[in-house]
C-alpha cells in the first residue's frame, strides 16, 4: 500500500546527474520499474547496471538517515529507502542476456530455483544426495523446468543458451543437446494408430478412396 512516506522525498530529475537530489529521483524509477513485470527486463536491467557501476546508491540513506554501506545492503533493504528486491534477484535482471524477455518471467523463474534450492537438503556429498543412480535427468539444478534448463544452460553452456533464447531450440532440446537430460524413447506406434496418423494426412479426395476400398474390401 502505497503511504505517505512513499512522497517524503521524490528527489529532482532536473538536479545534477550523480547528485544525491537527483539519485532520489532516479531510485524512485527504479522502484517504479521493478513493479512492472509486464514490461522488458532492460527497462530494470541497464538502470540497476548503471546505479552500481557509479555508486549511486552510496547517495541514499535508510529510514534513519545512515548512508547503506553496500550495494547489497541498499538493494534488500525495505521501500521505499531501499528497493526492497533480494540481491540475487538483481543480479540475475543484470545478468539476462535476452533484453525483450518480461521481467516478470525472470523473477519468477529466479523465485522458483531459489525455493527449490531451500527445499534441497544441506551438506554432504552432493553427488550421492542429487542421484545416486546416476539418472542425469534428476541432476542440480532443479525447480521448474524452464527455469532449471535456462539457469543450468547460462551456467554451463552459455553458446546453447544463447540459442535457445533467440528461438532457435526449446529450453528442453537444449538441455538434452547439452547431455544434461536424455532424449526420452519414442513410443511404438501400433498398426492401428499408424492408421489413423496415415488417415490425418490424406486428402478429401484420398480419403474419399479409402473409404471406398474399406467398404468394398
Amino acid at each position: 500500500m502505497t503511504t505517505i512516506r512513499d512522497f517524503a522525498d521524490i528527489g529532482d530529475a532536473n538536479a545534477p546527474v550523480g547528485s544525491p537530489p537527483w539519485c532520489k529521483y532516479a531510485h524512485g524509477v527504479l522502484r517504479t520499474n521493478k513493479r512492472r513485470t509486464a514490461s522488458n527486463v532492460s527497462a530494470l536491467k541497464y538502470m540497476l547496471i548503471e546505479f552500481k557501476k557509479e555508486e549511486r546508491w552510496k547517495q541514499l540513506t535508510d529510514d534513519k538517515d545512515k548512508p547503506f554501506q553496500s550495494w547489497e545492503d541498499y538493494v534488500q533493504y525495505p521501500e521505499p529507502n531501499g528497493l526492497g528486491m533480494a540481491p540475487a534477484s538483481a543480479k540475475l535482471v543484470m545478468e539476462e542476456l535476452d533484453d525483450s524477455r518480461l521481467l516478470g518471467d525472470v523473477l519468477v523463474a529466479d523465485a522458483a530455483d531459489r525455493k527449490a534450492k531451500e527445499q534441497q537438503p544441506h551438506g554432504g556429498d552432493r553427488s550421492k544426495l542429487d542421484n545416486k543412480k546416476g539418472d542425469i535427468n534428476l541432476a542440480y539444478p532443479t525447480g521448474t523446468s524452464r527455469a532449471a534448463a535456462l539457469r543450468r544452460l547460462r551456467k554451463d553452456r552459455p553458446d546453447i543458451h544463447a540459442r535457445v533464447l533467440r528461438g532457435e531450440l526449446t529450453p528442453n532440446a537444449g538441455m538434452i543437446e547439452a547431455g544434461f537430460r536424455k532424449k526420452p524413447k519414442s513410443r511404438k506406434l501400433s498398426r492401428v494408430d499408424r492408421a489413423k496418423k496415415l488417415v490425418e494426412a490424406m486428402t478429401k479426395t484420398e480419403f474419399q478412396a479409402f473409404k471406398k476400398w474399406v467398404i468394398e474390401r
